[in-house]
């Protein structure tokens, strides 16, 4: 039965073991809830809170509603638009830090956090258990509940919350049970980062080991196969590119992959019903994942015969190309979708486009500081206060998405990795009402507004 603690630290090792894990381990567990000391603060000319902010004519502005929905899945919703409805100003602090203490997986190693989806009282993380995946619930207070883990190849892919349970692509397709742990399973060998329109559920597989190729599929909550298109007979442990991904609206499931052996692009719709290809972009490779606004597609591609890579937005209905514009490198992860903007963070820093023109609308100097991974997000929306969160190394931004201009900033964790060159870094945002959940080298932390 593995062991769990909150810590204040950051650091997490224990020498590897072998052997294969119950189901569902149910620990004993303790944790700090008091809040942190407060590692970030506010700079002197912050503003006011938005509920006191006034309307261009000058009148009070309603103060902003930031209900708790949700953080379902990668990329929030099934349009990937990373836009939550909460609310984040700063100043933050930081309320508990967990890190995963015990053996877990199939591999018996010590297990970190990668990334978490949530919801107000309750917390479901992705584990890597030394390279098996598991799945672990957690409290709104930072207690650890329990944890699955049946798989023995981990890909660090997001779980979903979905109206029966939470599931797991990572190394299979897995329903778990919120309450209990106990799941039931389809097959082993399939990964990537889950989809959910009510009952039916959808994935990129983007690997291949013992079982099928890549492909985009649908399945229902019975976790019985609807369908599966755009198969590629990859080859055992290829090295696919982790970009890529799907995306859902209008009846239509977007997907962007490079596949294969020889990484055959494919920038598609499919019929979210039938898996029936709609339409096929030419000419293009895509380079991150999708997210979907008004009916447009938004994704970072390298054309044929260019050198450099564009922001693209097409025509969800018809995969036509409504605007282009060339950008630095900002690869991986679905752009994020604000009220009137597109954004990407790239090696120079986060870009704003204009949804419907492709505009450069601001650019601010906040470094991309994390891996270039489809799964490895760095931005999230709050639409409640309309704000932008931006992880940058140790830091968290807060940016106003009407021009860039910094709300707040801190740094969120010290010290050097114990597991890679360089300092800790925080990623991987999620916005559920007023706080905020980051990740930080296999640690989970709780951010929330100092009382």
């Amino acid at each position: 039965m593995a062991a769990f603690a909150a810590s204040a630290g950051c650091n997490e090792q224990a020498p590897p073991t072998s052997g294969r894990p119950a189901v569902a381990q149910l620990p004993t567990a303790t944790t700090d809830a008091s809040p942190a000391p407060m590692i970030a603060s506010a700079p002197a000319d912050a503003g006011a809170d938005a509920a006191a902010s006034s309307s261009v004519d000058g009148s009070a502005r309603p103060a902003p509603t930031c209900p708790p929905t949700p953080w379902s899945s990668y990329g929030h919703d099934p349009a990937r638009t990373s836009a939550s409805d909460g609310c984040v100003d700063g100043p933050l602090a930081v309320t508990w830090k967990l890190t995963r203490q015990g053996q877990c997986g199939y591999k018996f190693r010590a297990g970190r956090i990668v990334h978490v989806v949530a919801e107000e009282s309750a917390i479901f993380a992705a584990v890597d258990c030394g390279g098996s995946p598991a799945v672990m619930r957690v409290t709104a207070a930072g207690e650890p509940l329990w944890t699955f883990s049946r798989a023995d190849f981990a890909l660090g892919t997001w779980p979903a919350i979905t109206p029966d349970g939470i599931l797991s692509t990572d190394d299979g397709v897995f329903l778990i049970d919120r309450d209990t742990g106990k799941w039931h399973g389809r097959e082993l060998d399939v990964w990537g980062e889950p989809l959910v329109v009510g009952r039916s559920f959808f994935v990129d597989n983007t690997f291949q080991l013992d079982g099928s190729g890549p492909f985009v599929g649908a399945f229902d909550a019975s976790l019985k196969w609807k369908w599966r298109a755009s198969v590629v007979n990859a080859g055992k442990e290829p090295k696919v590119p982790r970009t890529g991904g799907v995306a859902a609206a209008d009846g239509l499931i977007v997907h962007a992959a490079a596949m294969g052996a020889r990484s055959v692009p494919s920038l598609a719709a499919h019929d979210a019903s039938t898996g029936d290809r709609r339409w096929i972009a030419p000419g293009s490779w895509p380079e991150s994942a999708p997210s979907i606004a008004d009916g447009r597609i938004f994704v970072v591609e390298r054309w044929t015969g260019e050198k450099t890579d564009r922001l693209v937005a097409r025509a969800l209905a018809d995969g036509s190309i409504q605007w282009s514009t060339v950008i630095p490198w900002a690869r991986g992860p679905s752009p994020v979708v604000g009220e009137k903007v597109v954004v990407v963070h790239s090696t120079e820093g986060v870009r704003a486009h204009d949804r419907a023109t492709g505009k450069l609308v601001w650019s601010t100097r906040v470094p991309h500081q994390a891996v270039f991974a489809e799964n490895a997000t760095t931005m999230a929306v709050a639409k409640g206060s309309r704000t932008l969160v931006v992880t940058s190394g140790a830091r968290l931004v807060v940016l106003a998405l009407a021009d860039g201009s910094e709300t707040w900033s801190g740094a969120i964790v010290t010290g050097s990795s114990p597991t890679a060159i360089g300092g800790l870094t925080i990623e991987r945002p999620v916005i559920v009402g007023r706080t905020v959940y980051v990740t930080s080298d296999g640690t989970l932390l709780r951010l929330d507004p100092p009382n």
